[in-house]
């Protein structure tokens, strides 16, 4: 069957996704609303080139890969000194029966992130599904077949299916692309342990991950990125900072490997190129945020109308032609201007409480766009002094709120993007109890789950 073929017969032209409305349109700016993308939120978006973040183009450095705090436990001796004085924290805290640190709650911690170490799930090359053969021969370089909005759409169909929560589509920014890749655990002949590749984007048919020669080449022809978000369980993030809100990011990263590696084989099923990635090889918040998926918080994580930020996200670039989404707005920069409610209640004062800067202050992370950096080394020092990963300012943020009338009034006074209406909605949060931690017990017992539908 020829690809035309098979794509008209999967009745693509009527592929079915969640239905936005559109509310307004004026000066290059449109008003939409969508329950299933957006929650209660109206977002306006911009129907042309414009940008969510402000850059300077003289002092924006791209970022290294072995800067990520997860990178520099394998070679900074001051985070390798931190983990060895800390260690040891976990088997005190079981022996101690601390609620949320129990040796059921590390258990279920641990279990959870079982699917996302399974490292074929983000191979670059090849995994073509389960016969391992390609429907299709490759296409030729310039395919003109089917309308690049009729295969958006099925990929977005097919993303979501295979466990996406929110799907989003842009063009390849190399801004948020990695200098380098740095690969944490790898073997090659004598060689174990961390090997830096340089990363390129070149000329080339096919990708390459790792080299000989320690390089990471990406094809110039995988422009195309498909930015995936994948909800975190709600009644397991409130009982931060503990083991089992560490499961519900867990649970986020082996979604995150699954759902990204098998949209990845269905589209190399289709005679295209995929390199699908999680946090490594590129930034996963500014790609985000160009695929209209949300804005950058105060606490240094994307947050989407719909889940706030509690979400975890992943990526693939492909040469697969699609049409990109745009920027969203729904007044989170100004929110976070007024609220500071993750920096004041951060346990490790990793958050800033002051205006934006474009300055990095420290190695992890990079100089020239405009955001609040987050201290990376406090904030990993905590989970060492915890025993587990924190989360914190994922639930306390008042984004993090489920869809009810109430909440969804203050979701438009909100977009109103008012300084003395954030302020009152601040107040309204603080006095009805929101940001107070769950009860671990109370979790066990709670009848809830987010993947069971009532």
């Amino acid at each position: 069957m020829h690809r035309r073929d098979f794509l008209k017969a999967a009745g693509i032209a009527g592929v079915s996704l969640p239905a936005v409305h559109t509310l307004a349109r004026s000066g290059g700016r449109e008003w939409l609303r969508s329950e299933d993308l957006y929650g209660g939120f109206t977002v306006e978006r911009s129907t042309g080139d414009e940008k969510q973040y402000s850059i300077d183009e003289a002092t924006y450095r791209r970022f290294q890969e072995k800067n990520t705090m997860f990178s520099r436990a394998h070679w900074d001796p001051l985070t390798q000194e931190m983990r060895r004085e800390l260690s040891g924290i976990e088997i005190k805290r079981i022996q101690n029966h601390d609620p949320g640190f129990t040796l059921i709650d590390y258990a279920f911690n641990l279990a959870a992130w079982t699917g996302s170490g399974i490292p074929n799930f983000y191979r670059w090359t090849s995994g073509r599904g389960h016969s391992d053969t390609a429907v299709f021969d490759r296409p030729p370089l310039n395919p003109a077949d089917f309308s690049p909005l009729e295969l958006t759409a099925i990929i977005k169909k097919a993303a979501l299916f295979f466990g996406a929560s929110l799907v989003g589509t842009t063009t390849l920014n190399e801004k948020w692309v990695y200098t380098d890749a740095y690969y944490r655990s790898h073997e090659r002949g004598n060689h174990r342990g961390p090997i830096e590749a340089k990363l390129s984007i070149e000329e080339l048919d096919d990708p390459v991950k790792l080299s000989d020669d320690n390089r990471a080449r990406i094809p110039k022809a995988c422009r195309y990125v498909i930015s995936l978000v994948y909800e975190m369980d709600p009644d397991a993030s409130e009982v931060a900072p503990s083991c089992i809100a560490a499961a519900a990011t867990a649970s986020g990263y082996a979604r995150m490997a699954l759902t990204t590696g098998t949209l990845a084989a269905f589209i190399r099923n289709l005679g295209y190129r995929a390199i699908p990635m999680g946090n490594d090889t590129a930034l996963s918040i500014p790609i985000a945020i160009d695929a209209g998926l949300g804005e950058l918080g105060r606490n240094g994580l994307l947050v989407t109308p719909k889940y706030g930020s509690r979400v975890r996200l992943s990526k693939l670039f492909t040469d697969l032609p699609l049409v990109p989404d745009q920027p969203i707005r729904f007044g989170v920069t100004e929110f976070c201007d007024t609220c500071k409610k993750c920096a004041s209640l951060c346990p490790s004062g990793s958050i800033m409480s002051g205006p934006r800067t474009r300055e990095a202050d420290n190695m992890s992370t990079n100089p020239g766009v405009l955001k609040w950096p987050i201290d990376a080394f406090a904030c990993y020092r905590f989970w060492h002094e915890n025993g587990t990963d924190c989360n914190t300012c994922i639930y306390v943020c008042p984004y993090n709120k489920p869809q009810s009338w109430l909440h969804d009034a203050a979701r438009n006074l909100i977009a109103a993007k008012n300084e003395t209406l954030n302020r009152a909605i601040l107040g309204l949060d603080n006095a009805c109890g929101y940001g107070k931690p769950g009860s671990a017990d109370n979790y066990w017992k709670k009848n809830a789950f987010m993947h069971i539908k009532s």
